[in-house]
């Protein structure tokens, strides 16, 4: 989380200073991102620095979009930084982020799934939906009758809290959540 704030708040400044490090790496137009030896910096996206629109940054519309970025982030206008400012910039900008993400996930999941073209997925267009609940119908339904009853159910999230605990002991983490007892950390057994 601090190296977080620590990009962001290099990225802010850098950015106040009027730096053309963007421009340097390129630009990632939508994302607005940067890859480099810090990983993902976010930095400012093309159309929103490009002030008049014509396809071009000078340095002074580059000035001007770090100016607008650094006093969206400095909430009391006292014209620094603090180090709440910098968290609430960092937050707000990774929210944004995420928001992008879902947006062109769920617009990739259209595109593949629609196949009758309405710009929505209807449960049939779903691929494997049928198959998939069958399959978990007949996992569940353990006596075959065609229905799933309480006990069978409640008897399916103890098989499955079992293995649970059976991957998190391979995987060495130290607890177990079976019934079986409970493992400490060292390996002791606690007797139920």
């Amino acid at each position: 989380m601090k190296r977080t704030y620590l990009i962001t708040g290099l990225t802010l400044l850098s950015l106040a200073a009027g730096s053309g490090m963007a421009l340097a790496h390129g630009m990632k137009g939508e994302q607005g991102g940067m890859k480099g030896g810090m990983g993902d910096m976010p930095m400012m996206q093309f159309d929103k620095a490009d002030a008049d629109g014509d396809g071009k940054l000078t340095r002074e519309e580059m000035t001007a979009h770090a100016k607008a970025r650094f006093d969206a982030a400095d909430s009391d206008g006292n014209g620094r930084l603090s180090a709440d400012e910098i968290k609430a910039a960092a937050d707000q900008r990774a929210e944004e982020a995420r928001q992008r993400r879902m947006e062109r996930m769920a617009s990739r999941m259209i595109e593949r799934m629609d196949s009758d073209g309405d710009g929505e997925i209807s449960f049939d267009e779903m691929p494997g939906q049928r198959t998939m609940q069958d399959r978990m119908f007949d996992r569940l339904d353990s006596d075959g009758d065609g229905a799933i009853s309480d006990a069978e159910m409640s008897a399916a999230r103890e098989r499955m809290q079992e293995r649970r605990g059976e991957r998190n002991m391979r995987h060495g983490d130290g607890k177990s959540h079976g019934d079986h007892g409970k493992m400490h950390r060292h390996g002791d057994r606690q007797r139920n």
